[in-house]
């Protein structure tokens, strides 16, 4: 689990990386050269997929994910404890239905390609998956630990 914890962050970092020198050498070479690199914007648009979804675990593990903290803790602990517990199961359901469409969606687009850069779309795809896969597996892990090893951490 620590290399996948290591992985989502690392690759993330990557595609931002890869994106921003792509975005800068689009523009060297169009303006410099008058020489656009061909399918620059659609690589750019498909590695904002990546960027955007593949990190949602990591951004769960480290609590950015948006929440209503000041409402919460007006709450006393038993309503809160039960709120916290509701929020984090729902959260799995959602986020296991969305893996489950997203890998349904990937298995029907296994054989269409982009239109420029002809790059099979299941590439594409697979962000969305592999991010509410992992998102669905740090809920479980979070129900786990706070709720099942450790009701007294349910509240933070």
């Amino acid at each position: 689990m620590k290399l996948i914890c290591r992985l989502d962050k690392e690759i993330s970092i990557l595609c931002l990386s890869t994106m921003l020198v792509t975005v800068i050498l689009q523009v060297l070479m169009r303006e410099l050269f008058d020489f656009p690199l061909v399918g620059a914007e659609e690589f750019v648009r498909y590695l904002m997929i990546w960027i955007v979804l593949f990190p949602l675990a990591f951004t769960l593990r480290e609590g950015g994910h948006i929440a209503m903290t000041e409402l919460r803790d007006m709450l006393p602990a038993p309503i809160r404890n039960a709120l916290a517990y509701l929020s984090d199961l729902c959260s799995l359901i959602v986020f296991a239905v969305v893996s489950w469409s997203s890998m349904s969606v990937i298995l029907e687009n296994a054989n269409n390609t982009t239109a420029t850069l002809q790059i099979p779309f299941w590439i594409f795809f697979l962000p969305n998956f592999l991010g509410f896969a992992l998102l669905t597996v740090g809920y479980f892990l979070i129900l786990k630990k706070r709720h099942f090893h450790n009701p007294a951490a349910a509240a933070n």
